[in-house]
């Protein structure tokens, strides 16, 4: 579990982040900070003395949440942000298609 401070914030929260490429992945414990917070940049902190362990001040970007799990969020540091892939259309047969079956 990480220690999370935002940086316009100074109140620290509890999760796990995963921090690959562009995308920082954060599933909160328990509080869960405004959108507003989450757009200024983040900071780890040592759990046991509360150091600075690492820093994330270009995670500035809401890059997708998540309906089933209001706790996940992903930021990226590159203003991207998630879109959805479209949905599969049905396949429909072609009328030869059906005339051969």
């Amino acid at each position: 579990m990480e220690k999370i401070r935002f940086l316009n914030d100074q109140n620290v929260y509890d999760g796990e982040v995963y921090v690959r490429g562009n995308i920082a992945k954060i599933k909160y414990h328990h509080a869960f900070p405004s959108q507003d917070i989450m757009e200024n940049g983040f900071e780890l902190l040592n759990e046991n003395n509360g150091l600075v362990q690492g820093e994330y001040p270009t995670y500035t970007t809401i890059y997708r949440t998540y309906e089933n799990d209001p706790m996940l969020v992903e930021l990226s540091n590159d203003g991207s942000v998630y879109v959805a892939p479209p949905e599969p259309r049905p396949y429909v047969p072609t009328e030869e298609e059906i005339a051969e079956q």
